[in-house]
């Protein structure tokens, strides 16, 4: 059972905080994206660099990166965290079970499709040109 079983109503200061980090990675990246056709992703010791100024806490990262995943998810937008990535690439698996555990979602990952399934949700990250919902969570900070 996925962690993260309620509504996303408000998110928190913290998971605000990395909200806008990563709407700044995607606006940061957009341009290359857009030539290069692949998503430019972000490390969780890069996000952590960004947020603690060290890479030490990048193992707290899951479970917040989940809830504003799940906002997303919730509002009609594709799964932020999706960008943020492991040492191989991809997002952990606690992403694919936010990911599977929403009712949101048309296709389930599974260990079949995950590379081929991640890399597509990825891209309507990048694609995507409204986060207006997200950004508008942002306010306390």
């Amino acid at each position: 059972m996925c962690i993260i079983d309620k509504k996303v109503e408000k998110l928190s200061i913290f998971q605000q905080k990395l909200a806008k980090c990563f709407l700044n990675h995607i606006e940061k990246n957009k341009e290359s994206f857009k030539l290069s056709h692949n998503p430019i992703i972000t490390t969780y010791g890069d996000v952590s660099r960004e947020l603690y100024k060290h890479s030490q806490g990048s193992r707290c990262l899951r479970i917040p990166a989940g809830y504003v995943s799940t906002f997303c998810l919730q509002h009609d937008l594709p799964p932020i965290s999706a960008i943020m990535c492991n040492a191989s690439g991809t997002p952990g698996l606690g992403f694919d079970e936010m990911y599977n555990f929403s009712d949101k979602t048309k296709h389930k990952i599974t260990s079949k499709n995950r590379e081929v399934l991640i890399k597509k949700i990825q891209e309507e990250v990048y694609n995507n040109n409204d986060w207006s919902l997200l950004e508008a969570q942002i306010t306390d900070i």
